[in-house]
């Protein structure tokens, strides 16, 4: 077989496989506004791999880019510090029956910290999925995770 027949073989080979990848990036990506993930299971994958992998950035632009790039980059900073390392967190199911512009995804797993059980609120911003922090009551930022204690009346 030649060199040549090889080489085109190869190449036809990565080319879809760099193309997905290339693709993939996009549809996650934040620059410039960016284009948020194309469906809530998809932000919500894309949220637990940056997790796992303790990636800043990544989760940073996961953030809804209605946030400041400093809020969005702190709150990474937090989400990070608060899992800790070595987490193997998966998400669990991801709902969408309030709004069509809003979903939750169910998270649980193990971090350095033991076990972890929580949930990310997404919501859909300019045609697409991001990560949505929740306020507290007293407007700081607690999210993306929500508690599941009843309010105070």
């Amino acid at each position: 077989m030649s060199v040549n027949r090889r080489t085109g073989r190869l190449r036809n080979a990565v080319l879809p496989l760099a193309l997905a990848g290339l693709l993939l990036t996009a549809a996650c990506s934040t620059d410039d506004g960016g284009s948020g993930a194309a469906s809530p299971r998809a932000a919500a994958d894309a949220y637990v791999e940056a997790l796992n992998g303790q990636d800043r950035d990544a989760l940073r632009d996961l953030i809804a880019p209605s946030r400041s790039e400093d809020e969005r980059g702190a709150e990474a900073q937090r989400l990070i510090e608060a899992v800790g390392g070595d987490s193997e967190v998966r998400v669990v199911d991801v709902t969408q029956d309030v709004s069509p512009k809003a979903a939750s995804a169910r998270l649980g797993g193990t971090t350095a910290k033991g076990a972890y059980e929580g949930y990310v609120q997404l919501g859909k911003e300019d045609d697409g999925w991001w990560v949505v922090p929740a306020a507290t009551a007293d407007d700081t930022e607690s999210g993306p995770t929500a508690g599941t204690e009843k309010p105070a009346s």
